[in-house]
């Protein structure tokens, strides 16, 4: 194989990587907010049984785990194209972002691998604290011009 079919193959493989970890992310991030907001949106369904109510946090805790995992993954599969293709290219490369102060080092952190854990303890907690709003109110008085 040619050294420009090689780099082809590699940016090919690196789109494709890039923009399935980022719509993988949007995808499962929106499934988690969408599991939040269901018992929100329609509490009039859940009337007859309150406690269902519960699943929906739960299930979005679930999800934000098994979908950090997933994306952990798939970064870790992006890292490694990401690297050949670096080694590849790296005579026609323009220079690399300085790392001489905290701001240049600070810019210079790839997104992607970082975002996994933010997501993945972000969704986790939020999916928490929605439960205890939910277990809380399941259990407090009804509030209304009754009382």
């Amino acid at each position: 194989m040619k050294e420009e079919q090689a780099i082809q193959l590699l940016w090919e493989e690196w789109k494709y990587r890039h923009d399935l970890y980022w719509r993988t992310l949007l995808l499962w991030g929106g499934s988690v907010i969408t599991l939040w907001i269901v018992p929100f949106a329609k509490p009039e369904v859940f009337r007859p049984w309150p406690k269902v109510t519960l699943l929906f946090p739960i299930l979005a805790f679930l999800l934000a785990i098994f979908s950090a995992w997933l994306l952990g993954a798939e970064q870790r599969r992006f890292e490694m194209i990401n690297q050949i293709y670096s080694e590849v290219r790296k005579p026609f490369s323009p220079p690399s972002v300085p790392r001489e102060t905290i701001t240049d080092r600070l810019f210079a952190i790839p997104i992607g691998s970082k975002i996994v854990w933010v997501y993945g303890a972000g969704l986790s907690l939020i999916s928490l604290i929605v439960l205890a709003l939910i277990y809380r109110s399941l259990g407090a008085p009804p509030c209304g011009p009754e009382y």
